[in-house]
């Protein structure tokens, strides 16, 4: 089912990577940096969801929905965030990917269950990237895959939220949320997503597919 969002929706992605041998260094401070980050961000008006995660293969991510742009761009001038927890990562090592995206969602689908996660969540994040002249192009495919993707996602075990966005500037998003990696794992084998709406991705042309990482949760809001 989809899950009831304002039309001006977004879902805001970023990121930083580290050397993997430090992951268990990097993954304390994301941990510890959650009792400053927390209620600073439930201050702000228009969040919806939160997810913070780090992967061992040496990145961490933030994926957050909000009701608009507007109040997405707050996190921009957050102290809490742009000046502590950014020096902080920056200290040990950490390399943030610029620029940050607040991408308009297209469409989303979520389970029907209301239980809280398991320790076991991850945060999967499929991201490409196109000429942003091929906008128009690549968002008109995207909803129309909804169509047999939702059901698809839907019926699979494990599943929380999906959320399918297309950025004017040029960038592409799938993020999801799994009860555990092995569940998140099987959009590698389903058919609707790896051979069809990757294929016709890349039947429009000038498209590029980055790594999908699935991010173990460190905290959510």
């Amino acid at each position: 089912m989809a899950e009831s969002l304002p039309a001006t929706a977004v879902v805001r992605v970023s990121r930083a990577t580290f050397d993997p041998n430090g992951v268990a260094e990097f993954a304390a401070l994301v941990t510890k940096q959650a009792d400053y980050l927390v209620p600073a961000i439930k201050q702000l008006p228009g969040l919806l969801h939160w997810y913070t995660g780090v992967s061992p293969e040496g990145s961490t991510v933030q994926i957050s929905v909000w009701d608009s742009e507007e109040h997405a761009k707050q996190l921009d001038t957050l102290r809490q965030m742009v000046v502590v927890a950014r020096g902080e990562m920056e200290a040990i090592g950490g390399t943030f990917i610029r620029p940050i995206i607040n991408y308009p969602i297209t469409w989303n689908t979520a389970a029907a269950t209301t239980e809280p996660l398991p320790p076991t969540a991850v945060v999967r994040a499929g991201l490409a990237t196109f000429e942003p002249d091929r906008f128009a192009e690549f968002d008109a495919l995207a909803r129309k895959q909804s169509e047999y993707l939702t059901p698809a996602i839907g019926q699979l075990p494990g599943f929380r939220r999906w959320y399918s966005a297309v950025s004017p500037k040029g960038s592409y998003a799938n993020v999801s949320v799994w009860d555990s990696e092995e569940h998140a794992e099987q959009m590698n084998d389903l058919k609707e997503m790896a051979v069809v709406a990757r294929g016709e991705m890349a039947a429009v042309g000038g498209i590029t597919f980055h790594p999908i990482v699935n991010y173990p949760m460190t905290w959510t809001i």
